[in-house]
């Protein structure tokens, strides 16, 4: 398919996901037959329209065009239609904290790479059968997160619990796996895992290096003890 003709599915995706939209909030819950009928009809051309664009276009592209277009377009129809006014505040504080977030990023990043860095290094030289999973390069990984295998016969299952009681948050196996309790199917998948208990420690610009000695003081007591 030519780009051009996705450029007109991708439109067409954005004017019928507007009008699908609008026709939800019309049907009141679907409680209206002819808005109900038109809003799913609407739903579906506007998939086609997407998905025909996306074989035609780079897929991030047309996502966050379609989402960026319709969302203005529905919210311009709320204020037209319904009266509705904008979270004028809701939008500004939601700038602001994008601007905060933002600013001085890189210095951010690399306080947090040292601090995580520091980590590695420490945890590493308790048993040098420890091992991290994913990659480590800061080049290639995100700075802010460290999953960390130990040996099972140096940490029991109870590491976490252990943490815990410490005041310490981490978490077991993936950030897939949050609140399981069978394990990450992500890390099972991995080499030399059965004998190995995972543990998922996050950082932020606001983690101390206290904090961080106070972890790793924490983790070789209960290594020394097992």
């Amino acid at each position: 398919m030519k780009p051009l003709l996705g450029y007109l599915f991708l439109a067409n995706g954005i004017v019928f996901g507007i009008a699908s939209n609008s026709f939800a909030k019309i049907s009141e819950g679907f409680t209206k037959l002819t808005p109900s009928v038109l809003c799913i009809l609407f739903m579906c051309i506007t998939m086609f329209s997407i998905a025909k664009a996306m074989s035609a276009l780079p897929v991030g592209f047309a996502y966050s065009t379609y989402s960026g277009l319709t969302v203005t377009g529905v919210v311009l129809f709320a204020v037209l239609k319904f009266n509705q006014i904008p979270n004028i505040y809701g939008i500004i504080g939601l700038g602001k904290a994008m601007e905060l977030a933002y600013s001085n990023l890189e210095n951010h990043q690399k306080y947090v790479q040292k601090l995580k860095l520091k980590m590695m290094q420490e945890i590493q030289s308790m048993d040098n059968r420890i091992s991290f999973n994913g990659e480590t390069d800061p080049n290639k990984s995100l700075y802010t997160v460290l999953n960390v295998s130990f040996p099972k016969d140096i940490c029991n299952s109870m590491l976490l619990f252990s943490l815990d009681i410490h005041g310490i948050a981490a978490s077991g196996g993936s950030a897939c796996s949050s609140g399981s309790s069978i394990g990450s199917h992500v890390l099972a998948e991995l080499p030399n895992q059965e004998n190995k208990q995972a543990v998922r420690f996050s950082f932020s610009r606001f983690t101390t290096n206290e904090e961080i000695e106070y972890t790793l003081e924490k983790i070789r007591t209960i290594i020394k003890n097992e």
